[in-house]
Parts: structure tokens; C-alpha cells; sequence
């Protein structure tokens, strides 16, 4: 009882700082996104999205599955036997490092052939090669980064992403007052090499500072074929969940032109966005699910579930009816087209935000081939829907083309939600998903709606203040109908006196 009593303690204190660490994360991307959107304009942001997407991909090559396994194994070390730790950190080092030269040389050699054959935009060139080296130095960083998780210090995680958010900011919004148009994109990612070299200083000072065993040389001998077993997994994952993000934008800018990737980015971006306010701390919850047996697993799991169900009903109730106002409000009236995908996208905010906590469940029991098979069809289901549907709608308009890609994503994460709820269910027989929980959020989400929607007719000129009142007031009126009727109990009064009392 005791040892349940601490670990609900520990996952409480690491998911507050783990929340925090995502809402940081999410706002400084977004407020990133907003000042690139408004200097870049939509052509020169859709520039700027898709080598972000092409970098990404290669990005996700370079971890392949390496990050998680280091935070697994260390974890698990620190706990049994702390000799093993520099052994595991060393030889997971070697990997990375492996990987990082050699993807990083290749997105460098075909910076030109993509930028000129592919994209047929030579203005893709110097940002291509400028990204090979960001994405470098970002692999190296989130590898050591990483470790925070591990040694359950997730408050220095949150302050690495404050650091991270806020150089980023500095960085970008001084080079935009003292370069040239032409040369945005490329300082922008110059800028996030430099800043990603400050917070891989950071990162090795305090995992340093708390774990000095990671950088002792190794006395100990680790089972290396399992190490690997469980990252080739975690490979299929990782390879397919980048596929499933950034795919879609890299068809869209082949078939169409930059300004459109641009717009389709932008709501994309609000959802993810959006989803830090209903995302579990999954890399937390891989932590926790580790030491609990597979029963209390699955009865957290389904807790998680419930908390899942409270929050993102009305934040995709509200991103529908307010959305097309954020965006105008927050990147500029040039990108209301945006509003089009993003109805569509909004909704993929539901199967979306449980993929993280399906692969901790999953990984946690070592069992991590699950959904990376689910994952990697769900990917390949991902590409196919894309090229179809964003060719199919580009028979009406280029601007249709994204809401095709956004379709497809929706249909690929309700296949992968799906499939990952029978396996679990298939795998581990206490697994349930509390489907009576989520009468009463989806009640209060229609309450809010319908007030939301009538205070709109009302409304004459959108501005900043209505906005925030109608955020606010939506809020207040969901949690007031959740109470009338019951739908928040004791126990979540409970976590947020623990919240209040750990943070």
C-alpha cells in the first residue's frame, strides 16, 4: 500500500513538472510559430515548414529508438544496480553518435538534389544544409536531455525547455530586425544550432551534477542484445510517428506550392498546440508503468483515460467554433485559410494526444513490438491516404489539398487508437478503457458549445479581448456543468492538492 501511496506521489510530483515542461514546450513553439508566420508571410513560412518537416524526418533517423532505450535503462540501472549505468550510457552513446555523423553527412549531400529535383525550389538549398547541421547538434542534446527523465528530475527538464523556448525567441526575433528577407529562413536555422549547443551545456552540467556514475568509466557488463532488441522496436515507432507528423507536409509541398504547406502547418500547429493541455506525461508514465505489475498498470492506465476524457472534449469543442478567430488573431488574416484543414485536424486531437501514453504502456512492459507494429501500418496507411486524397482534392483546389491531408491524418491516428486499444486489451486482460467516463465531459462539452456558438452570433468585431472572454467563459461553463452533474469527483480534488502541495 505504501509502495502504491509513493509511487502515485512520484507520478504526481513528475507529471506537474512534466505538464509544466509541455505547456512550456507548446507555448514557446507557438509563440515561435506566430512571429515566424507574421515576418515570413505564408510563402516564405511554408518554406521555412517544409525544411522543417524534411529535417525532421532525417532528425528521427538519427535517434532511431535510442533516447527511450537510454531513459528505460537508466532508470532501471539506477534503481538495481547503479555499476551498470555508465555502461548503458556509453554504449547507447556510441550509437547515437554513430548515427548522428552519418545521417546528418547524408541529409548534407542531398540538400541540392532535393532542394532542385525534388521540390524544384532552389530557395530550399541553404536552408537544407543549414538544417543537416542543426539536426546534428539537436540529436546530441535530446539524447542527454533525456536522462532528466530518467533520474526523475523533470523540473530541470522544464527549466532546459524555458531555456530552449525563450534563446529561441531572442535568437529569431533579433535576426528578423537585422538581416535581410532573403536570408530568414536560413538564420532561423543557424539560430537553433546555436541554441541547441547552450542547452546541450546546460544538460551536461546537471546530469552531471546528479549522476556523475553516467560519465565513470564503465566497470560492468550490460546485456547488449537486449538493449538493442528493445531500441529496434522503439525504431519502428519513432520512424513511423515521424512519417505520421511531417509526411504529409513534405506531399503537399511536392504537389503544390510553399504557401500551402504553410497554411496546413499552421493548423497543425494549433492542434499540437493545443494538445499540451490534455497530453499525459507519457515519458513519465513509462517511468511509472516500469515498476508497477501489470494489473495496477492497466488500472492506471485507465485513470489516465478519464483525466484523457475530462480535458479533450472541450478543447476540440472549442478549437472547432473559435479556431478560425485564433488564427487570424494570433499569425495574421493572410493565413485564415488555414481554417479550412484545421476543422478536420481539430478532431484528430482525441486519438492523437493517447499515442504517447500507448507506447509507455506498451514499452514499459517490454513489450514495445506492439505499437510499433500498429504504428509503422498506421504510417504506411498514412502515406498512402495522403498521396490519394491530396491529389483527389487538388482536382478541386490547392487549398482543398491540405484539408486531404488532413483527413488522412485523422483516419491514420483513429486506426492507430483503435488497434492499440484491442492489443492492449488482447495483451493484458485487466486492460479496460472506461468508456461510461466520458458521457459526462462529452455532456458538458455540448453545454459549452451551444454557449460558445450563441455568444458568437453575438458578436460583432472578433478582437484579443473577446477572444480571451470566450475562452474563459467556455471554460467556466464546462467545469460548472461537470460539477452540476457530477462529473468530477473527490479523487480529482485530491490530485490537485498534491499538485499544489509538490509544485
Amino acid at each position: 500500500m505504501n509502495k502504491m501511496k509513493n509511487i502515485k506521489k512520484s507520478f504526481v510530483k513528475n507529471s506537474f513538472w512534466a505538464f509544466i515542461s509541455m505547456i512550456l514546450n507548446r507555448i514557446g513553439v507557438l509563440v515561435l510559430t506566430v512571429i515566424l508566420a507574421r515576418f515570413l508571410m505564408p510563402e516564405g513560412y511554408g518554406l521555412y515548414a517544409l525544411t522543417l518537416s524534411v529535417a525532421m524526418i532525417f532528425y528521427v533517423f538519427e535517434d532511431l529508438g535510442v533516447n527511450a532505450t537510454l531513459m528505460r535503462y537508466v532508470s532501471a540501472a539506477l534503481k538495481r544496480n547503479k555499476k551498470q549505468v555508465s555502461s548503458y550510457y556509453r554504449y547507447l552513446l556510441k550509437i547515437k553518435l554513430y548515427l548522428s555523423v552519418v545521417i546528418s553527412l547524408i541529409f548534407l549531400i542531398l540538400s541540392y538534389p532535393l532542394a532542385y529535383y525534388v521540390f524544384n525550389n532552389p530557395k530550399l538549398f541553404a536552408p537544407f544544409v543549414a538544417a543537416s547541421a542543426y539536426i546534428f547538434i539537436l540529436s546530441i542534446e535530446s539524447f542527454h536531455s533525456f536522462i532528466f527523465y530518467s533520474i526523475e528530475k523533470v523540473r530541470y527538464f522544464s527549466i532546459r525547455e524555458s531555456l530552449s523556448a525563450m534563446l529561441k525567441l531572442i535568437f529569431v526575433t533579433t535576426l528578423f530586425y537585422t538581416v535581410a528577407y532573403a536570408h530568414y529562413i536560413l538564420g532561423v536555422f543557424i539560430s537553433y544550432f546555436l541554441v541547441s549547443l547552450i542547452v546541450l551545456a546546460y544538460s551536461l552540467y546537471y546530469t552531471k551534477k546528479f549522476v556523475p556514475e553516467l560519465y565513470e568509466k564503465p566497470t560492468i557488463s550490460i546485456n547488449k542484445k537486449k538493449v538493442r532488441k528493445f531500441a529496434e522496436f522503439l525504431t519502428i515507432a519513432s520512424l513511423s510517428g515521424a512519417f505520421l507528423y511531417y509526411i504529409d507536409s513534405i506531399i503537399i509541398g511536392m504537389f503544390t506550392s510553399p504557401e500551402y504547406v504553410g497554411y496546413y502547418r499552421i493548423a497543425l500547429s494549433l492542434v499540437i498546440s493545443t494538445t499540451a493541455f490534455i497530453d499525459f506525461p507519457h515519458l513519465v508514465l513509462l517511468s511509472v508503468f516500469s515498476k508497477m505489475k501489470n494489473k495496477e498498470a492497466a488500472r492506471a492506465f485507465s485513470t489516465a483515460f478519464r483525466y484523457f476524457f475530462i480535458s479533450a472534449f472541450p478543447v476540440i469543442v472549442g478549437i472547432i467554433l473559435v479556431g478560425k478567430y485564433i488564427i487570424g488573431m494570433l499569425f495574421g488574416y493572410s493565413y485564415l485559410p488555414a481554417a479550412l484543414p484545421l476543422y478536420f485536424l481539430s478532431i484528430s486531437i482525441f486519438p492523437m494526444s493517447m499515442a504517447g501514453i500507448f507506447l509507455s504502456f506498451f514499452s514499459s512492459k517490454e513489450k514495445p513490438e506492439i505499437p510499433a507494429k500498429i504504428i509503422m501500418f498506421t504510417a504506411l496507411i498514412n502515406i498512402i491516404l495522403n498521396v490519394l486524397l491530396i491529389n483527389l482534392f487538388l482536382l478541386i483546389s490547392p487549398l482543398w489539398a491540405t484539408v486531404g491531408a488532413a483527413i488522412a491524418t485523422l483516419i491514420s491516428w483513429t486506426f492507430y487508437f483503435v488497434f492499440s486499444a484491442h492489443s492492449a486489451k488482447k495483451e493484458f486482460k485487466d486492460f479496460y478503457i472506461p468508456v461510461k467516463e466520458a458521457v459526462k465531459p462529452l455532456i458538458a462539452s455540448a453545454v459549452m458549445g451551444i454557449s460558445l456558438w450563441y455568444a458568437l452570433t453575438l458578436i460583432k468585431d472578433m478582437n484579443l479581448i473577446w477572444g480571451i472572454t470566450l475562452i474563459l467563459s467556455g471554460a467556466a461553463v464546462y467545469f460548472a456543468t461537470m460539477i452540476a452533474i457530477k462529473g468530477l469527483k473527490k479523487e480529482d480534488i485530491d490530485i490537485i492538492k498534491i499538485l499544489l502541495k509538490r509544485s
